[in-house]
């Protein structure tokens, strides 16, 4: 009769399988990622003697190895099982070969970081460029080339713009052709000093490599005061220029202003002129009433003298007394003239001297 086993064993014999299945699953983990470094490890082995022309020994028996526990004795399970050194040595290339590659992959997007910020500034760079023509395009176009009389954009203005962005477009690409032309001559004569050194078989030792450095921050910092300069050098330019259309708007205003003062001034002479000639006419007309005065009074003597008692005296006193009359209000109108004559010259004096 077979004795039977107590739940507690049974249980007990589960609990023991359990944690030797979970043991051989971990230990099978492990043998996986090992055989998974050996296989990479031997790929790339592999590669590199193939490219040498041939495996040597040592790496031939490597390649034949297996890792795992052995299913035979104990002198199958020797010659199947890498040693910890063994093990150690793979983990390490393969640590090298990903640190490698994780150094690669960063320079890379390191690489790509900058061209990403370079390409962020100039399209910054660009588009504060847009702004500032946009600008200067109302202000010296749309406002300051309106013709103030038609309201109309004056051509000139227009052409003189556009002739002048042209000019600095090709004064700022002749410059850039140039820059261009040095940095490609040192990139020549750079790549040459590196063939010259790699056919000598020289490599940039540790004090050649720390030497690039030194000449690679000061070429940095020499582009950045060159950077700070053409910046202070295109503040300095808006300035000017803004003084320079400043100075040729009061220059059109002052063109207008003298325009509008000759064209007073010769209203002025107009008016001057003929002030005098009004003039002239009523001193021609005194002196005719003058004249016509002492005739008629020469006559009314007379005719006082000769005791004629007819009855014309009523009339004659009547004209002479008229004309006496008239005398005074050309001699009036006479002073007015002349005092509007004196007022004219005056203010063409005062014009004349504001035109100076």
């Amino acid at each position: 009769m077979i004795p039977s086993e107590s739940p507690l064993e049974i249980a007990a014999q589960i609990d023991a399988l359990t944690a030797s299945i979970e043991a051989l699953q971990e230990e099978s983990e492990l043998v996986g990622i090992e055989a998974e470094l050996l296989a990479g490890y031997l790929h790339r082995k592999g590669a590199k003697e193939e490219k040498t022309g041939g495996i040597d020994s040592d790496s031939s028996v490597q390649g034949k190895r297996l890792i795992g526990r052995g299913r035979g004795g104990a002198s199958n399970a020797s010659r199947k099982i890498l040693s910890l050194q063994e093990k150690y040595d793979i983990a390490q290339e393969e640590m090298r070969v990903i640190q490698g590659e994780v150094a690669q992959a960063n320079r890379q997007s390191d690489h790509n970081m900058d061209i990403l910020k370079a390409l962020m500034e100039e399209t910054d760079i660009s588009a504060a460029e847009v702004k500032r023509d946009a600008f200067e395009f109302r202000r010296d176009i749309v406002v300051g080339a309106e013709n103030p009389r038609t309201g109309k954009t004056i051509a000139e203005r227009v052409l003189r713009y556009f002739e002048d962005k042209l000019t600095q477009k090709d004064m700022l690409l002749s410059k850039l052709l140039m820059k261009n032309k040095a940095m490609r001559t040192s990139i020549r004569r750079t790549e040459a000093q590196l063939r010259d050194k790699e056919q000598a078989g020289d490599g940039l030792q540790y004090i050649d490599f720390h030497q690039l450095q030194i000449e690679n921050q000061e070429f940095v910092r020499k582009i950045d005061e060159a950077n700070k300069e053409l910046i202070s050098l295109k503040k300095n330019y808006t300035k000017v220029t803004n003084q320079v259309n400043l100075t040729k708007k009061r220059i059109g205003d002052l063109l207008s202003e003298e325009t509008l003062l000759k064209q007073e001034i010769d209203g002025r002479k107009r008016l001057l002129s003929k002030a005098e000639q009004d003039i002239l006419k009523v001193v021609s007309e005194r002196e005719k009433a003058r004249k016509e005065n002492s005739k008629l009074r020469v006559q009314s003597r007379n005719s006082n003298s000769a005791g004629s008692g007819t009855g014309s005296d009523g009339p004659r006193f009547m004209e002479c007394l008229t004309l006496k009359v008239e005398e005074q209000n050309l001699e009036q109108a006479r002073k007015n003239l002349e005092r509007k004559l004196e007022i004219a010259e005056e203010e063409c004096k005062r014009l004349m001297r504001g035109i100076r």
